[in-house]
């Protein structure tokens, strides 16, 4: 018989078992096959399996996408607020003890963070020598804090036994505008405090005043060492220009030259300071004459400031307080003095009676000190001109005198030159070491006592206060987060909503994870499948799954209690065959278990070897059910292999179990993708493992 034209046109609902079931017992409409007459099954007719039509083809849209209208239809916030509930009071617990835990470590760490707090400040002042600072202003700043000074206070410190203990509690601050230096410490005795402040800044100024005492003791003595030097070099060239002359025969012209030359240029500066002193008595003279010329002779007395006797009288009073001072009030003399202020009054007060009569005419005292003056400018003025005749005349000796000087030719302009330059280094140097004696000598230094500590502040550790809140809030922010994370973004499939939001195959079967099958939720399922047998079907159900799954066995526990006969098939490894059997790679069977805990469930074994599913195990399933009501076949594995997939197209319905304590919906949408490359797609997901909080109609 040509079975691949055949089963080409025929369904898998009308095949016929008698064209391919030999030596075996045929059902009849009274009769039911039994267990006992179930035998191997060998493919003896079929020299292969049959390509089977793909029943459950793969739809597109089957995930859905992420709603960017409406971004709260993509969360199941019932299932999320449920969940935080139950994390919540453990969340609580946790940011309660850390907080409790910030509170005791503030506590403890309170009083070791106490200190006083005491400062000394010193003024700095820049040294500079030659128009260059000395001294750095950090070098000068770091050395407070030099090792050798911290050991040096350490003798007067007993308390810190190290210095990293006390230059830890040390800060040296500077400010620029005010150039004051803040030596800071902070310490847990307050007397402490105070005299390491103190302390620290008179080593300060001691160590200051040393390094520049050192510093300019090494330059002035490098400048006697170059003083000295310069010295043996003139000495040395004093005597080769010496030799020289008297070789020459010209020890006496150059040194008349140069005397005569000197002269000349003296003489010359003092006839133009002389020109310019005559000038100058010139212009007074022409300004005393006019001054004169515009003076009267005689001047008319209208005040009482020009009376003379006004000053007679001032001049007793002041004789008078002499006098008492030495004599006392008893005295005769004192009588007589204040008898001739009294007549001086007098006088004085007569004569401002008759100067409201009259004008008293006087004569002009101005102008006779004027014609004074102009008599010593006109004498200053002739001496001027002597002066200027003087000069002139010497000029012209000491003119005829250079031109007397023998002409000699000189050859010692070279040494000349190096002497002279020699005597004007000399000259520096001894200068420049003057000045550096003068500083080593004064007792240089940069940093003086500015204010000196006599109090120290108790600083609390404030930052501390800081620890509790800042606590709190962290673990609060930490408690959203993982809020955030486990529940709002979790992608985990927990619930039949998760299912819907993300997928447009329906969730038909919900299965608690405790023992109370009676919590199970089949509604979807009663509704898609139907619970009475369909007369034109074989109502073969296929389910894959984890191994570790019982949603197989839920399902047929609530066919059974609707009084369905059921019959669930799983798989098994091949019995024992002989190895005489060609064909033992492509032996299958179904072996059915001998102990029965249901009168309406039976439970076999799908015994397989070879990688192909052969027909005859298919018609058997198809015969098998016109005696049960209900065929559950439950793949033990999640991959889709091709024997398989010879199942899942032959059931009439094919479900996917899904774990809600494992499975993400990446993984998911994974599977799917397979799925998709094997060309089926479930009607159905079975919810297994649901919490019964989670459970929704």
């Amino acid at each position: 018989m040509d079975w691949d034209k055949k089963h080409k046109s025929l369904s898998f609902r009308d095949l016929n078992l008698q064209d391919f079931i030999n030596n075996e017992p045929q059902p009849s409409d009274n009769q039911m096959i039994t267990k006992n007459q179930v035998g191997k099954i060998k493919d003896t007719e079929l020299e292969s399996s049959i390509d089977l039509a793909c029943r459950h083809p793969f739809t597109s849209g089957v995930c859905k996408t992420f709603d960017k209208k409406n971004i709260a239809a993509n969360f199941d916030w019932a299932t999320i607020l449920m969940d935080i509930k139950k994390k919540l009071p453990y969340l609580s617990v946790l940011v309660i003890l850390v907080t409790i835990g910030a509170i005791y470590f503030t506590h403890s760490k309170w009083e070791e963070k106490q200190a006083y707090f005491s400062k000394s400040q010193l003024l700095y002042n820049e040294v500079k020598f030659e128009s260059k600072q000395v001294l750095p202003t950090s070098t000068s700043l770091a050395m407070i804090q030099h090792k050798e000074l911290l050991e040096k206070a350490l003798s007067s410190l007993p308390e810190y036994k190290t210095v990293s203990n006390l230059k830890a509690s040390v800060n040296v601050n500077f400010d620029k505008k005010s150039k004051l230096v803040s030596i800071e410490v902070n310490s847990k005795n307050k007397q402490e405090a105070i005299d390491t402040a103190n302390i620290l800044s008179d080593l300060a100024i001691e160590a200051s005043q040393n390094f520049y005492y050192r510093y300019f003791q090494e330059k002035f003595s490098n400048l006697s060492k170059q003083v000295k030097l310069s010295e043996q070099d003139m000495l040395v060239q004093d005597r080769m220009i010496t030799e020289a002359m008297k070789k020459n025969g010209a020890i006496n012209t150059r040194e008349q030259y140069r005397i005569i030359m000197e002269a000349m240029s003296l003489q010359e500066r003092n006839l133009l300071e002389a020109r310019i002193d005559q000038k100058k008595q010139e212009v007074q003279l022409e300004v005393l004459k006019n001054e004169y010329a515009k003076m009267p002779d005689e001047v008319i007395r209208n005040s009482y400031e020009d009376n003379p006797l006004k000053a007679q009288l001032t001049n007793t009073k002041m004789a008078l307080l002499s006098a008492q001072s030495i004599y006392g009030e008893g005295n005769p003399n004192i009588m007589a003095i204040k008898e001739k202020i009294a007549g001086l009054k007098k006088q004085l007060a007569s004569q401002d009676i008759q100067s409201t009569l009259q004008k008293v005419y006087m004569p002009n005292l101005k102008k006779q000190e004027v014609y004074m003056e102009i008599a010593r400018a006109e004498g200053q003025l002739k001496s001027a001109s002597n002066r200027i005749y003087s000069i002139m005349a010497n000029l012209e000796q000491q003119k005829k005198e250079l031109y007397t000087v023998p002409e000699k030719e000189m050859k010692l302009d070279d040494t000349l030159r190096k002497r002279e330059a020699t005597a004007k280094l000399l000259d520096v140097l001894r200068k420049k070491q003057q000045d550096v004696e003068i500083m080593m000598r004064s007792e240089i230094k940069d940093l003086k006592l500015y204010e000196q500590a006599d109090q120290a502040s108790l600083i609390q550790p404030v930052k501390l206060l800081a620890v509790a809140p800042g606590a709190f809030i962290f673990s609060l922010i930490v408690s959203a987060l993982y809020l955030l994370v486990k529940c709002v973004l979790d992608q985990s499939i927990k619930t039949k909503k998760h299912l819907d939001i993300n997928f447009t195959i329906p969730c038909v079967v919900q299965l608690v994870d405790s023992h109370n099958t009676n919590k199970h939720l089949f509604n979807e399922f009663t509704n898609l499948v139907g619970i009475k047998a369909n007369q034109n079907s074989n109502n073969i159900i296929c389910l894959q799954s984890k191994d570790e799954c019982h949603a197989a066995d839920d399902l047929v526990e609530l066919l059974a209690v609707n009084k369905k006969k059921v019959l669930l098939c799983t798989f098994g490894d091949i019995q024992e065959i002989d190895d005489s059997t060609e064909e033992k790679s492509k032996a299958w069977d179904l072996s059915f278990e001998n102990d029965k805990a249901h009168d309406l469930i039976d439970k076999a074994d799908v015994l397989m070897d070879g990688k192909e599913i052969p027909l005859s195990v298919l018609d058997r399933l198809k015969a098998l059910s016109f005696e049960y009501d209900f065929i559950i076949v439950s793949l033990p594995s999640e991959e889709i292999q091709k024997t398989y997939l010879g199942l899942i197209n032959f059931s009439d319905w094919y479900f996917y179990v899904v774990d809600a304590c494992q499975t993400k919906r990446a993984n998911l949408v994974k599977k799917l993708k397979e799925m998709e490359f094997k060309g089926v797609c479930p009607e159905g997901f079975i919810l297994d493992r649901v919490k019964e909080s989670f459970l929704q109609v």
